[in-house]
């Protein structure tokens, strides 16, 4: 299949619909309407070099070009001169971080929500020891609900992991946290997920060694 070929063939249907007046043009300057962007994005698009991985997240948008514009207009590009092909390779980078996030937001909201589930029917035997897992493993939940705490190539290692939260946690040194300190709770996680990034590179490494010989 050629995905970037699927995709350019939404954009047409798009850059159709916007030639017909069926897209009202937003304001900025009058040379740049809704139809020029779309057009441009469009024929910048066919001719820049897009990794495959990245052709897949544009293949789940319905509306590719629409939010191309969204992107477009949040930053300023009716302020200045728009070099196309840089926009659109950075637009390709945004698109795949804001899928990955995503991806990862909801991977680890579903472990919270099984594991938090599962807390209700265990004897409250050790009730400090729960809490302290609770505090911590809500942390990594919070961590995931902001931008920016990861570059790319640690959220793409992550969002490979199984079970990202319990393993995060063994990586913990046992201490009891409490969940009101909170700097110290998030320097605690950040740097046991700092260590699970480490043992998935140091594993996929040794992977690839052993293919080689």
């Amino acid at each position: 299949m050629d995905k970037k070929a699927v995709v350019v063939g939404a954009m047409q249907v798009e850059l159709d619909n916007a030639h017909n007046g069926n897209v009202e043009p937003i304001a900025g300057e009058d040379y740049m309407t809704v139809e020029n962007v779309y057009y441009m994005m469009k024929t910048t698009f066919e001719k820049v070099f897009i990794p495959e991985h990245v052709l897949d997240i544009f293949m789940l948008q319905e509306f590719p070009l629409s939010k191309f514009y969204d992107y477009f207009a949040d930053h300023d590009g009716f302020r200045h001169e728009v070099d196309w092909e840089q926009f659109c390779r950075e637009y390709s980078i945004y698109r795949e971080c804001e899928y990955v996030e995503e991806r990862l937001h909801r991977k680890v909201e579903a472990e919270y929500k099984t594991f938090m589930e599962a807390q209700v029917d265990k004897a409250p035997y050790n009730l400090e020891k729960a809490i302290s897992e609770i505090s911590f493993k809500m942390q990594v939940f919070s961590i995931f609900r902001y931008k920016g705490c990861f570059g790319m190539g640690d959220m793409r290692v992550l969002q490979e992991v199984d079970n990202l939260m319990d393993k995060t946690y063994t990586k913990h040194n046992g201490e009891l946290l409490i969940s009101a300190d909170e700097k110290y709770l998030w320097a605690q996680v950040m740097e046991c997920l700092g260590k699970v990034v480490e043992d998935e590179r140091v594993e996929s490494e040794a992977e690839e060694d052993a293919l080689e010989t």
